[in-house]
């Protein structure tokens, strides 16, 4: 009988896979993307559904399913098992899986918390009462499991403990804290521990794969005043929980993000539900902390496109800052919508979802809300220069793209009345401002940038993958004898040589790479005529440049027959360079 492994992959396509966490596009045989793990613009991230592996020519990362969800959500070997075989349907025994995996029982009392605090908010008619009051659904209710943490200092430990789950793996769970005001220290250590969430409307936090990791829980029905707590608290970070790297609702939005090229952020869980419940299923929401450069990598896994919606008051403008300016760091295009003053998205929607779907659709690029804002907000001229040169030119410096600099700087010198080579000096000066500091805002979303190859070997790679695709397949479409001969022609080294250079796994990448790329092409012999014009156009730019150093050498020196020769050398290149460019732009 096949093995868990081999039974999962059977079932398991490893396009499907990966495509629920990236937007994916055939490219002939196989699939491309822009790669999960490194920032890139063009997609290097290829997935052969024929191997069933995938492998990224930017940063070498590459492997089967099991090693991408490894990866992507950075969990060992059995937890990528446990994953993929519940997706496949696969029954996993003990034997199955790694036994030193920690993490299953702090899963496990996750889930059972989750059936707790719902079945108590089952028998709490004013909790359900409140979420109706606030515009829930039941079915969105049911749908983000949300639940009821009652009010005692150890219902929800001691029912935990009753079905058997350790004190341990509770507190790994972060749903008790440690008393530390006993005036009588207690035999039993587990009357040491109290319930972290107590009297309060619990919701559940997800990963990526919506396995539940984390809480937020909001007061209600608190006997004591409840001015003096917190309105939400929300899970510590746990083994399980790292609130910049979770997205709440993010398990649920990841589809409608990548098939509306769109994410929408909100603050807030209600802000969050709501937003899902008025049609908006590409929101997501942060949990406890400002957005951060993890949050947006998860964000580009689908779309570089933005709408942050925050309270339109100074403290949730500040809030939303923070977030615009790492996602404006990260060539990200940011827009913000516009919330009528006193309310949040949950409020605009309760009171008329027409004007919130309309609002997102009215959404402007940050640059033009900020001039808005500050136009409208600003007692008089120099407040509102004053407010410009603080936050908005700043964010124009950050933008990687000069076409969108100088669009902004326009704008914004029509809107301070001033000239637009002002406003582009202190976007200057702004920029060298940024180069020098160290601030994370302006720590891009992939630190591990990998090494730019040159020109010349990134072309004679993609030459000898596509020999090496032709050679390895039953009917070549590729004339060897001429590509071979011109091969040698231009570098005076012929194929054998060449491909001396490589290892079987090296071969392998680059055969993977040729078959993505000319799959399907009309004529390989052209894509190999192309990529040898690129290359001895290379080699010939070189020994130009050099030859026209020993040019200016001889001529310096006076060797007037010496600088004729030479020219003569140089000219025959030059003649030779414009051939291939006149050829490469009359076949193109």
């Amino acid at each position: 009988m096949n093995s868990p492994v081999e039974q999962i992959k059977e079932r398991l396509n490893i396009v499907d896979v990966i495509s629920s966490y990236v937007k994916v596009e055939k490219a002939g045989a196989n699939y491309r993307a822009r790669c999960p793990f490194h920032n890139e613009k063009t997609p290097s991230f290829f997935i052969s559904p024929a191997r069933g592996n995938f492998h990224c020519f930017g940063c070498s990362k590459g492997g089967d399913i099991f090693t991408f969800v490894e990866d992507i959500e950075g969990i060992d070997f059995a937890n990528a098992l446990k994953i993929l075989a519940e997706r496949a349907g696969v029954t996993l025994d003990r034997g199955n899986v790694n036994q030193k995996s920690e993490r299953s029982p702090v899963y496990g009392v996750m889930e059972a918390t989750v059936k707790f605090y719902r079945e108590n908010l089952a028998k709490n008619v004013e909790a359900l009462n409140y979420l109706k009051h606030r515009g829930l659904s039941i079915e969105s209710v049911n749908k983000w499991q949300i639940g009821f943490a009652p009010d005692g200092w150890r219902n929800t430990v001691s029912y935990l403990l009753r079905l058997g789950y350790s004190l341990e793996a509770i507190d790994r769970a972060g749903l008790v804290i440690e008393s530390r005001s006993q005036t009588k220290p207690s035999n039993n250590i587990e009357e040491q521990y109290y319930d972290r969430f107590r009297s309060r409307i619990m919701f559940p936090i997800s990963d990526s794969q919506g396995r539940v990791v984390a809480f937020t829980g909001r007061i209600f029905g608190y006997t004591q005043n409840e001015k003096e707590i917190a309105k939400y608290i929300n899970s510590p970070e746990t083994e399980l929980y790292n609130k910049s790297r979770i997205l709440f609702g993010y398990d649920k939005a990841k589809r409608a993000i990548m098939s509306e090229n769109l994410c929408v952020l909100v603050e807030g869980q209600m802000d969050l539900i709501m937003a899902h419940q008025a049609g908006t299923e590409n929101a997501v929401a942060v949990s406890g902390t400002a957005l951060t450069v993890e949050h947006l990598g998860l964000i580009k896994r689908f779309t570089e496109n933005l709408i942050l919606s925050f309270d339109a008051d100074p403290a949730g403008l500040k809030a939303g800052n923070r977030g615009v300016d790492l996602a404006i760091a990260n060539e990200m295009q940011v827009k913000v919508v516009k919330i009528p003053d006193g309310l949040d998205p949950a409020d605009l929607i309760l009171k008329d979802k027409t004007e919130w779907l309309k609002s997102l659709s009215e959404a402007k690029n940050i640059i033009g809300f900020l001039l808005d804002y500050f136009g409208e907000k600003s007692k008089d001229k120099e407040e509102l220069k004053n407010n410009v040169d603080k936050i908005v030119i700043p964010k124009i410096a950050q933008m990687p793209n000069k076409i969108n600099q100088a669009f902004y700087a326009k704008m914004v010198a029509e809107k301070l009345f001033l000239s637009e080579e002002s406003i582009n000096a202190r976007i200057l000066t702004e920029e060298e401002k940024i180069k020098k500091s160290e601030n994370v805002i302006f720590k891009q979303i992939d630190t591990k940038v990998s090494e730019i190859p040159n020109m010349r070997k990134a072309v004679v790679d993609s030459f000898a993958g596509l020999y090496l695709w032709q050679k390895g397949r039953e009917n070549p479409e590729l004339d060897f004898s001429i590509v071979e001969k011109r091969y040698k022609d231009i570098t005076k080294q012929n194929m054998a040589e060449l491909l001396e250079n490589y290892t079987d796994a090296i071969k392998g990448n680059l055969v993977f790479k040729a078959e993505a790329y000319y799959e399907g092409h009309k004529n390989v012999n052209f894509d190999a005529d192309e990529l040898l014009d690129n290359l001895e156009k290379d080699i010939l730019d070189e020994k130009l440049q050099k030859y026209m150093m020993d040019l200016k050498k001889a001529e310096a020196e006076g060797q007037a027959d010496h600088a004729m020769i030479i020219l003569a050398e140089c000219n025959g290149i030059s003649k030779r360079i414009s051939e291939i460019k006149s050829k490469r732009f009359l076949s193109g």
